[in-house]
Formats: C-alpha cells, sequence, structure tokens
C-alpha cells in the first residue's frame, strides 16, 4: 500500500466521524431553535388571546349607594386595574332592591368583560332564598372572577347589660323575664339572618327589631333604647367598646380579628354555629371568556395581597381571602346551604 493510500485509510474514518458530529450537533441546534420557537409563538399566541378577550373598557357595578363600602373598594380597585389591564376601569352606582338590581344588571350584559359587579354575599347568594321574585340566578347567571375579602359580625350588649359573656346571655332560661330587644340593620340582611341564628340558640327569649341601616342600632345601643344587636364590624364599634359605652361580647369569625385581639370569637366561646360574616366579590356575566377571567383574577390578587392592599382592606375592615375564581362558587353553596334554614324555619324575607 502505497503512503497516500495509507493516510486515506486513517484520515477517512476521522473525517467521517467528525462530520457525523457536525450533522448531529446541527440537527439539534435546529430542533432547539424550533423548540424556542415554538414557545415565543405560544407566548405570542396567549398574549394575542389575552388581549383579544380584553374589552376595550371596563365597568363595574356596585349595587349599593355612593360612600359605602363596596363603593369605596371598587374605585380603589378601578384605580389598581385600570393601568394593569391597559383599560379604562369606571365605576356606576346601581343601587336598589337590596343589591339585586345592580347585580341584576351585570348578569344580563354581553359577556365580553365590559361590565362586572362588585357585589356581596346578599345579592350572590342569600337573596336567592329570600326573594321569590329575584331576576337572576347567582349560580347560573354569573362567572366569578375574584373573592375579595369578608367582615364578620359583633354581637353587642349596652354597658349596663348584666351578660358578661356570649354563654351568659344564650344560656339563661331563668322564667318569667321579659325578652331583650335585639336591633338588626332590615329585614333580610346579614344582620337580620345573623340575629335569627342567634335566637335559634338561645334559651333566652329575644325579639327582633329591624332597623334600615346599621349605625342607627348601634346608636339606639349606646342610648340603652335596645338591650343589644348584631352588627358589621366597624372601627366605631370597636371605638364604643373600648371607651366602655357598649360591650362586645363576641365576634361571628373563626379567628379573633387583627384589630381587636382581645375579643373573643363564638368558636371560642363554644357557638361555631353562629359564624356569619357578609362577604365581597367581582363577577360577571357567565360566558366571559376565560382568559379574561384569568388575567383579571391574577391582577385583582396581585393588589389585595400588596401591603397597599392588606392595609386599605383593613380600613374598610374587610379580611383578606386571594385566590382562584372557584372560591366564589363555593362560598356561594356553603352560604345558601348555611342559611336556608333559618330562612324556611323563621319566615325571613326581604323588605
Amino acid at each position: 500500500m502505497t503512503a497516500d493510500l495509507r493516510l486515506r485509510s486513517v484520515l477517512c474514518p476521522f473525517a467521517a466521524a467528525t462530520l457525523r458530529a457536525g450533522t448531529a450537533r446541527l440537527r439539534a441546534a435546529h430542533g432547539a431553535a424550533l423548540r424556542i420557537a415554538a414557545a415565543l409563538l405560544s407566548v405570542a399566541a396567549c398574549t394575542a388571546a389575552v388581549a383579544q378577550s380584553m374589552p376595550d373598557s371596563i365597568r363595574i357595578i356596585v349595587p349599593f349607594s355612593a360612600g359605602g363600602g363596596n363603593d369605596v373598594f371598587a374605585r380603589v380597585l378601578a384605580r389598581e386595574l385600570a393601568p394593569k389591564l391597559g383599560r379604562p376601569v369606571l365605576v356606576e352606582n346601581r343601587l336598589g332592591a337590596g343589591g339585586n338590581i345592580g347585580t341584576d344588571v351585570a348578569a344580563k350584559a354581553t359577556p365580553d368583560g365590559s361590565v362586572l359587579v362588585l357585589s356581596s354575599s346578599g345579592p350572590l347568594a342569600s337573596n336567592k332564598l329570600l326573594s321569590r321574585s329575584l331576576p337572576y340566578d347567582p349560580e347560573k347567571d354569573l362567572a366569578p372572577i375574584a373573592f375579595l375579602g369578608e367582615t364578620p359580625m359583633f354581637i353587642l350588649v349596652t354597658k349596663s347589660s348584666p351578660y358578661l359573656r356570649l354563654g351568659d346571655l344564650l344560656g339563661d332560661a331563668r322564667a318569667g323575664q321579659v325578652p331583650l330587644n335585639f336591633g338588626h340593620s332590615g329585614n333580610g340582611t346579614i344582620g337580620h339572618l345573623t340575629l335569627e341564628l342567634l335566637r335559634a340558640n338561645s334559651r333566652r327569649a329575644i325579639n327582633d327589631v329591624p332597623y334600615k341601616g346599621g349605625t342607627q342600632v348601634v346608636a339606639d345601643i349606646l342610648s340603652q333604647v335596645l338591650d343589644g344587636g348584631v352588627g358589621l364590624y366597624t372601627a366605631s364599634s370597636l371605638a364604643h367598646a373600648r371607651n366602655g359605652t357598649l360591650r362586645i361580647l363576641a365576634v361571628t369569625s373563626d379567628e379573633r380579628l387583627a384589630s381587636a385581639l382581645d375579643i373573643p370569637t363564638v368558636v371560642e366561646e363554644g357557638f361555631p354555629q353562629l359564624r356569619s360574616s357578609t362577604w365581597f366579590a367581582l363577577v360577571g356575566p357567565k360566558g366571559m371568556p376565560r382568559a379574561f377571567i384569568e388575567r383579571v383574577n391574577r391582577e385583582v390578587n396581585a393588589y389585595l395581597t400588596s401591603p397597599a392592599g392588606e392595609t386599605k382592606l383593613q380600613e374598610l375592615g374587610l379580611y383578606v381571602q386571594a385566590g382562584a375564581p372557584e372560591i366564589v362558587t363555593q362560598r356561594i353553596r356553603d352560604e345558601l346551604s348555611k342559611w336556608a334554614p333559618i330562612v324556611r324555619e323563621h319566615g325571613v324575607k326581604l323588605d
């Protein structure tokens, strides 16, 4: 064999191996490029889907009067969402029928995300039990977007009341006593339902006295026109208790409130069945694009769990429970299950 042939016999296998390795690297690089391109296309498609699902503007309906907790929070949320979503977010008050009118407007809106409602547990759940003519079905006609928070109730008595603990009140079965007069914020409200729950678990006779709102209830407890009452957690009620002008027997939550660590819960007092709260959620008409729901849910939760969001909600007496839209669905079911026996047995109705 000549020297030239011997050299080729050595180099050709090496060249072939080199060529094969180079080809493999090219194929791997090509595959990686294809995967990156596919990922980028997927992100672009997802971004396009979200953009296409976003309406030109968003209107958040508040089904209660201006200046209330719902209204204040809706306006804060609108300011936060507008720059994040890149769309104008407006707030409109459509009050009436215990929140049913404004909630119905959202339920019947075009399901493109342009009309939402920041509503509460009444219009979103218990009003279904209280009204025979509810124009929408909260379970069938509304799509949840985000659970916002909840506010528990205070069980209040006058400063001169003989009852120092909740158990003292509910266990007092002495004969011949004149029934106590307890106020609440109006027929069919969460205050009314909670008071009926209290009465159902009390051996002490208690009359329920309906008012048009909770402010006058507290005023009449302070002046001792009433013996007590049930009202939403408010900073003013807490201040009165601190000043000794009324007494808070318990708060209707699972855990003590950060702002009221000295007030026991109904669970601690041995009455877990008295747990009660009003809660708030952002919902819209059934059929909204899932991409829109997920985007708004994500932005709302980001605000709720931020230091600014948590501070603002605490100012409004709300306690955050951020999470998936399905939390709202479960809370609606829980609310209907909890209050159905009370409504049926005590004939509770909206005004």
